[in-house]
This record gives C-alpha cells, structure tokens and sequence, in this order.
C-alpha cells in the first residue's frame, strides 16, 4: 500500500497537477500491468496429433501428422481474452503403410493437393475445473467448417521447463461432416483425436 508522506503534501498544495500525475504513476499504473494473461506459442517438434478410424469394427488403422503450428493465450480472469488457433499441414499425415498414407493423402479422403491445410480456431473458453477447458471453435478440415466443442486439459510438465504449458485433448469427429464419405459404413465414420500440445511464452 502507497503512503503519502508529509513532504508530497507540502508539494501537492504547490504543484497539485503534478503531483497527481505522480501519484497515478506510483499507485495506478502498476496494477494495471498485473499479468492477466499468457500468451504461448506451439513447440512444433513436440505437440502431435494422433488419430485412429476402424475397418470392419475391428481392425484399428492410425496415424499421426507432423507439421503442427499454433498459438494461444489462456487467461484465468478473463475467458474473453482466451483464445487458441491450430494450423496442420495436411500433407504431413504419416501412417507406417506407404499404402495407407497414399489413400489417406489422395482424393478419397484428406484430398491434400486442394486442401492443404486443417485448422481450428477457437470462439469460447470455459474453466470447468483448475486444469480443464472446455473449448468452442470452428473447424475447418476436407473444405468444410463446422463448429466442435472438445475439452482441453492443462498436463504436469514433466521434463520440460516451468514456464512451458502442455495441454492435451482426447476427443472425436464425424469424418462424414466434412464430407469424407469413402468407405462408409465399413471404414468407421467416428475418428478419435488425441492432441498433446506443447507451448512455450511468446
């Protein structure tokens, strides 16, 4: 807490305007530049996007895409200054079957030659416990937007350094939304996504 001694009031009755601007410097302005948000961006060598579809209900196909960029600011005062953006480079899906990735790249499904990118940008945050996010956004994948709704969960980080966030998302998409339809029903509509996000402060 400031105190004003009784030297500043001697100089406040002489100087009144200048001593308010001094006052406001010393007691205003400080609080006003409180961190109330972090703003982080993605460490691209380390946040993965899994996913996994099945064939027949039974077999389990995944795979993963490599190029991932993004930012994020997350503020616990403010859920309006909280926001999240992701940009995939489509063609950087991978499976272990050259096969696989080959029908995944191609026209059937992700169609990477005319659209090369997925990206999600969040509208709303909305803090369900200390660590969870529910997150609001539109995702645009295959040409097509749609609105989704996940849940994101700040991780320990472990082996990292403190200052960076890790976040990770377990959820699922209709791939048919977005109107990949191959294979449908023997290739399974349901597409699991597991997003393990590292940031670091921008």
């Amino acid at each position: 807490m400031y105190v004003t001694t009784v030297t500043e009031l001697r100089l406040f009755k002489q100087k009144p305007l200048f001593c308010l601007l001094i006052f406001l410097l010393i007691a205003v302005i400080p609080e006003q530049t409180k961190a109330t948000e972090n703003s982080y961006v993605f460490d691209s060598f380390n946040t993965k996007i899994g996913f996994g579809l099945k064939v027949l209900g039974l077999k389990r196909i995944t795979g993963d895409f490599g190029t991932i960029n993004g930012k994020a600011i997350i503020s616990r005062d403010s859920q309006n200054l909280s926001f999240i953006n992701i940009t995939v480079l489509s063609e950087s899906v991978h499976n272990d079957s050259t096969y696989i990735e080959a029908k995944m790249k191609s026209d059937d499904f992700l169609n990477v030659a005319r659209f090369p990118t997925i990206s999600f940008r969040s509208n709303s945050f909305e803090w369900t416990t200390q660590d969870d996010i529910i997150i609001t956004g539109p995702l645009t994948l295959h040409g097509i937007t749609k609105e989704i709704r996940w849940v994101a969960k700040i991780v320990a980080s472990k082996g990292v350094s403190v200052q960076q966030q890790r976040y990770r998302v377990n959820t699922e998409i209709s791939r048919s939304d977005f109107g990949i339809t191959k294979g449908l029903p023997f290739i399974s509509d349901k597409i699991t996504l597991n997003i393990e996000i590292q940031a670091y402060p921008s």
